[in-house]
């Protein structure tokens, strides 16, 4: 019998999120009036499951976890969660569905109001929901902050009497208060050191086999989401250019993009090439594929013509003219690696 695949919780479709670019005086001057960060950007996260997105700062992937939860603005597409399509207007629908997904912010200290008690942060979300029933707000706070690991006495201290690991499961029991069925974390372990990054990531997965929650991790870090994740999406300048089974993704990337990623948290060797160059201006992006002018692999046609989104294996997506020959090796010397050689004569075998 076939197992049908999960309806996501959490499905964008040709997202586009669009801002005034530069200066009145520059525009008025004939400059760029908008800058498009998200161009037409499609993701899902099915129930259960933790979907990262993965990619350089500047990418986009804050952008569309905020235009996500209808705090950035967006001007095409569709966002659905659950049974609900959200409008392009925020309104009722938003407030509605901010019930259902719970956010952590990138910056766990700024995230909680220095002048509050961090009780007080936790519960902020019922009080403005207005779920706050049965129990005082310090009695479900402390509740919130239990579920985390932290103790009743936290709930009566300020964001600048705890460390950044007890601020960032502040975050989290501020995220679960409303009980949602997805969590978007804003790089969940920026600033943390490597146990405390740790002890969170074996939080946040206790917690989604405990409450069934399903997790949108935005990150740059791979070792991160090799951990968690169950899927992962590669995102360049503001489009996903690849995305599949995380265990497919470190085993077998399709896209040159990702496999500098890949690279650059391994050591290289001498023969390795460095991905050169800087992204390109969101306000000027190439023409064809947008990662030509990095690009080792490029070619004349990768220059003029946009490469199209396709399926290379079973939930394996990539958008590149040059997946095969990438899956292939040619001009890799280690594919598992991702490292670039400078030609494809100088080819090793490696074991």
């Amino acid at each position: 019998m076939m197992t049908q695949t999960p309806i996501p919780l959490l499905e964008i479709n040709d997202l586009e999120v669009r801002y005034p670019a530069g200066s009145f005086l520059s525009r008025l001057a004939g400059g760029p009036r908008e800058v498009t960060i998200l161009p037409g950007t499609s993701l899902s996260v099915r129930p259960g499951e933790t979907v990262g997105l993965i990619g350089e700062s500047g990418s986009g992937k804050t952008t569309l976890g905020r235009a996500a939860v209808g705090l950035a603005p967006v001007s095409g597409g569709t966002i659905r969660i659950g049974a609900d399509t959200m409008s392009t207007e925020r309104g009722r629908s938003w407030i509605r569905m901010r019930r259902d997904v719970g956010l952590m912010f990138q910056d766990p200290v700024a995230a909680l109001d220095p002048r509050m008690r961090i009780g007080t942060s936790v519960t902020e979300p019922l009080v403005i929901h207005r779920m706050l029933e049965g129990k005082s707000r310090r009695e479900k706070a402390v509740e919130l902050l239990r579920q985390v690991g932290l103790g009743a006495e936290f709930a009566d201290r300020y964001p600048h009497q705890v460390s950044g690991g007890q601020a960032r499961r502040a975050t989290v029991a501020r995220a679960l208060a409303l009980n949602p069925e997805l969590v978007i974390a804003d790089e969940p372990t920026a600033g943390l050191d490597l146990s405390v990054q740790g002890e969170l990531l074996n939080l946040l997965n206790e917690l989604q086999t405990r409450l069934g929650i399903s997790f949108l991790m935005i990150t740059h870090n791979l070792a991160v989401a090799r951990h968690v994740t169950d899927r992962i999406a590669i995102m360049y300048l503001g489009r996903i250019v690849e995305t599949g089974r995380s265990q497919d993704i470190f085993a077998h990337p399709a896209h040159p993009y990702t496999r500098a990623l890949l690279r650059a948290r391994s050591a290289t060797r001498e023969t390795a090439a460095p991905l050169t160059g800087e992204n390109p201006s969101l306000a000027a992006r190439p023409d064809g594929c947008e990662f030509h002018t990095r690009c080792p692999l490029a070619t004349d046609h990768c220059r003029v013509a946009a490469p199209q989104g396709r399926s290379i294996g079973t939930g394996h997506y990539v958008t590149c003219h040059r997946a095969e020959e990438v899956l292939a090796g040619v001009g890799v010397a280690d594919p598992a690696a991702g490292k670039f050689l400078r030609k494809s004569t100088d080819m090793e075998t490696t074991t």
